[in-house]
């Protein structure tokens, strides 16, 4: 019985629990995850599981709306418009190479860490820039 009782619990807290998913590429979001980015078009916001998947649909929609990343170092989630895009670094998501947001003050501190080979402001993103 009292197995009996644990799995219904089980099942109770486990319904409903469903993982989000990357609007761009389906693949399920870790919440707490540094890479987690939005698309914000109108009322409408869309979550994605990296940076990347976030800026392909960003010019998918021909740059409309607001992407909004996580500054590599505080986590503080942040307009596009307001961090570099460092690529070529060590620095590996959840889908491996990243186009990875770091605040333009520490950009060098950045490239000192982690490498790199360009650090992009949102607009210079283009579909060549986002190939791994």
């Amino acid at each position: 019985m009292r197995r009996l009782f644990y799995a219904l619990a089980l099942l109770v807290a486990c319904k409903g629990t469903a993982a989000a998913r990357c609007d761009h590429c389906g693949m399920k979001i870790d919440p707490k995850s540094p890479f987690t980015a939005e698309l914000a078009i109108g009322d409408k916001v869309e979550h994605f599981d990296t940076p990347r998947c976030a800026l392909s649909n960003w010019l998918a929609e021909k740059k409309q709306g607001t992407v909004r990343v996580q500054d590599y170092y505080d986590r503080k989630m942040r307009p596009a418009s307001e961090v570099r895009f460092v690529i070529g670094s060590d620095v590996v998501g959840p889908m491996g190479p990243e186009l990875v947001p770091v605040d333009e003050a520490r950009v060098t501190k950045f490239e000192k860490d982690h490498g790199g080979t360009r650090a992009l402001a949102a607009n210079d993103i283009d579909e060549k820039a986002l190939q791994p």
